[in-house]
């Protein structure tokens, strides 16, 4: 297991948290903070950009997921619930 990869796994459940949030105030029509407002994470963005946001995210992470497929391993898979549980603790201080 590279380090390359390792770094790859732990980002990709970042990445699959981080969409969460962005597309159920997406979806439900309310507005919530993106990066693409100034200043960032302050000014609350439209639902459409957030589901714009949501879709980067998720595109993201299934592209770390699909190059990394074939290296999976159950450590790996470790390596992307610590991830995500980095960025859903991170996301609930916010």
């Amino acid at each position: 297991m590279s380090v390359v990869n390792t770094i790859g796994w732990f980002f990709s459940g970042v990445f699959v948290v981080n969409t969460l949030p962005h597309l159920i105030h997406g979806v439900s029509g309310e507005k919530f903070p993106s990066p693409f407002d100034k200043p960032r994470g302050k000014k609350l963005s439209s639902p459409t950009l957030n589901v714009i946001w949501a879709f980067i995210n998720l595109s993201i992470f299934l592209m770390i997921f699909y190059f990394n497929l074939s290296s999976f391993t159950a450590i790996q898979g470790v390596i992307m619930l610590v991830g995500a549980f980095a960025m859903a603790i991170f996301l609930s201080r916010y």
